[in-house]
């Protein structure tokens, strides 16, 4: 949604996870074992989680990934948020579907009229908001799409789980506003996504991509980040010199 261009240009290109990726993929396969076992994190302290990825530079293409006790504790605390929530249907690391593509979120919680969705995000790097991240709208669609028809829903709630940072934020909002954002904002910036000759836009979001270290955009933005910030260190020396 941020850089339209990426999409078409990423097609083919291998998803070469970092450490922390694969790090969070075993937190989540874990946080699986433990909800549907219904059994303490702890359970699984010592446990050596081999997580599937596409090829590293050594050709690799797994890694195994230790269950310590700062996985633990990160589960844990994740579970705590979202079992005890006496909901007609629990959801748990649930494939959902819209139209131009997929996702699993990873606990979902249905009943009469409200649906609930939390996200479970066991790093410590950025810091995420509830509050329009397309990432949960998406999830949220997804189960509207599919659920509706039996539940009704009025409203969404939607969560961001982020043991490690004690991060933990919720928002709401009503299923019209949701579908209305997924007619006006969503689905067009998925058809400009799969559009040829579409531009090319830094930014943050630019650390998930697959092309980031071969794009012309991305090496132009490092380059003017990296003189605004040099400019802002002389500034801060002379403003040091004059006092």
């Amino acid at each position: 949604m941020n850089c339209p261009g990426s999409v078409l240009a990423s097609r083919g290109k291998p998803d070469t996870p970092s450490k922390y990726a694969i790090e969070g993929t075993a937190a989540h396969t874990v946080s699986e074992w433990v909800r549907r076992q219904n059994v303490p994190a702890s359970t699984f302290k010592g446990v050596i989680v081999r997580v599937q990825h596409a090829p590293n530079d050594n050709g690799k293409t797994y890694s195994d990934v230790a269950c310590g006790k700062p996985m633990v504790d990160s589960v844990q605390t994740f579970v705590d948020l979202v079992r005890p929530d006496p909901w007609e249907l629990a959801l748990i690391e649930e494939r959902v579907h819209y139209a131009y593509g997929a996702g699993t979120l990873d606990d979902g919680r249905l009943q009469y009229g409200l649906g609930k969705s939390t996200d479970f995000k066991h790093g410590t790097g950025v810091k995420k908001n509830a509050k329009w991240n397309p990432q949960l709208m998406h999830y949220a669609v997804g189960l509207h799409l599919k659920w509706d028809w039996l539940y009704g829903f009025d409203k969404w709630v939607l969560g961001i789980c982020q043991p490690r940072l004690k991060h933990f934020d919720e928002w709401e909002i009503s299923a019209k506003d949701l579908l209305a954002w997924y007619d006006d904002v969503a689905i067009p910036a998925a058809w400009r996504a799969l559009t040829p000759g579409q531009p090319r836009v830094a930014g943050d979001w630019c650390q998930f991509c697959r092309v980031r270290k071969t794009c012309a955009t991305k090496a132009q933005y490092n380059i003017e980040m990296g003189s605004a910030k040099n400019k802002a260190i002389a500034q801060e020396h002379f403003s040091a010199i004059d006092d």
